[in-house]
């Protein structure tokens, strides 16, 4: 009974029981009782809030930690808020605690305790820089301990924060390479992908990640095929055997891809200059069928990718068009910038779009870069408009 549970938990909390209360809150967050307890979750995290706030609060009085939280189970409550994609500020509230204790047990830091918190922070998209630089120094010191699934989820929260560091990207990459053979498609495709955020052109993780990816093509997924496509394509390695894997397994899942997959794949395919015609086609065939309700960063790697592609005509750019022209105002200026130079590139000139476009770079100039109002005017001019 969720009204038992929440009356024990407050019972735990008055105690000073922080470990029972966090189990209380891990039993409601756990995926066979979440969408159950819903409703009452809000009550849940407050008591857990105040729980934790009082550990900290007698933490910082006597200058030290206690046993009152074990390490694992502020580790848990990032993993489960991550995965359950709880937000709002009481959460938020909840991590600060989280990370603040977490910081003065970095002595019981192991390879599950550090993915678990770093992937969790990231999936919420919540950012303690003191927490992430020890965390990074810990996993440095034993990256030997990690298997691939922490290593990869590892990689992805660190990306996905944008925080990095040579050491650190590094270590990860040459333990990657051990331990390639155990690597899933979804591990080798994070892994590709953080290290495409990173900027790091690690060629000989790459080089194994493609011939691994190869080995276990029959398995891979839309979405690991899209963003292995895409990290290959952002760091330029190109490694055809990789691609040609990808396009043969596209074409036989390509139904099955989703609108920001299609948008990934658009993008590889035409950053690296795929020439597959009969790969092309059905991505062009799936994008028309799958138009509607796309967002503004799919619509402008797609506009970019087609305004490259030897598939685009002007039935695509159209539809791309009539799609983006009412969305403009909650494009990005990148985005606007990619969806002008798109247009001006292809020689179609869609009015609508193209006004709105106006309309809003002159109602935003100032968020605009140097660069970015130079690719627009080059767009319009290119257009004769």
């Amino acid at each position: 009974d969720v009204s038992q549970l929440l009356i024990h938990m407050r019972d735990r909390c008055s105690v000073g029981d922080a470990n029972a209360a966090i189990d209380v809150l891990l039993h409601v967050l756990q995926d066979g009782h979440f969408s159950t307890h819903q409703q009452m979750l809000p009550h849940f995290l407050e008591e857990m809030n105040t729980c934790l706030f009082n550990v900290v609060a007698n933490e910082k009085e006597q200058e030290q930690t206690n046993n009152t939280v074990h390490c694992h189970k502020l580790s848990d409550i990032a993993f489960r808020l991550g995965k359950t994609q709880v937000q709002g500020p009481t959460v938020h509230d909840i991590l600060a605690s989280v990370a603040f204790l977490a910081r003065n047990r970095a002595d019981q830091f192991t390879p599950a305790i550090l993915s678990s918190m770093v992937w969790g922070f990231a999936c919420l998209s919540v950012q303690d820089g003191g927490l992430m630089s020890l965390a990074a120094a810990e996993i440095v010191n034993k990256i030997n301990g990690f298997d691939h699934r922490q290593l990869s989820s590892t990689a992805w929260a660190f990306a996905k924060c944008g925080l990095w560091n040579n050491e650190l990207a590094s270590c990860i990459a040459a333990e990657c390479k051990e331990q390639i053979v155990h690597f899933s498609p979804a591990s080798l495709s994070n892994i590709a992908w953080a290290m495409a955020q990173w900027g790091v052109k690690e060629q000989d993780l790459m080089e194994a990640i493609a011939q691994e990816a190869i080995n276990k093509r029959d398995v891979f997924d839309p979405a690991s095929l899209a963003m292995t496509a895409w990290a290959y394509a952002m760091l330029q390695v190109r490694l055809d055997p990789v691609m040609q894997f990808i396009s043969e397994e596209s074409i036989k899942r390509m139904s099955f891809f989703k609108k920001q997959d299609l948008a990934h794949l658009a993008w590889a395919f035409a950053s690296l200059k795929v020439q597959d015609s009969v790969a092309l086609e059905l991505l062009t065939e799936e994008v028309k069928k799958n138009m509607k309700g796309t967002q503004p960063p799919e619509l402008a790697n797609m506009a970019w990718a087609f305004s490259k592609m030897s598939t685009a005509n002007d039935e695509i750019m159209q539809m791309l068009a009539d799609e983006a022209a009412p969305l403009i105002g909650r494009f990005k200026t990148t985005e606007i910038t990619m969806v002008t130079w798109a247009y001006g590139v292809s020689g179609r000139s869609h009015c609508a779009l193209m006004s709105e476009i106006g309309d809003k770079v002159s109602q935003r100039l100032e968020k605009f870069s140097a660069a970015q109002i130079a690719h627009v005017a080059w767009g319009f001019g290119a257009l004769n408009m």
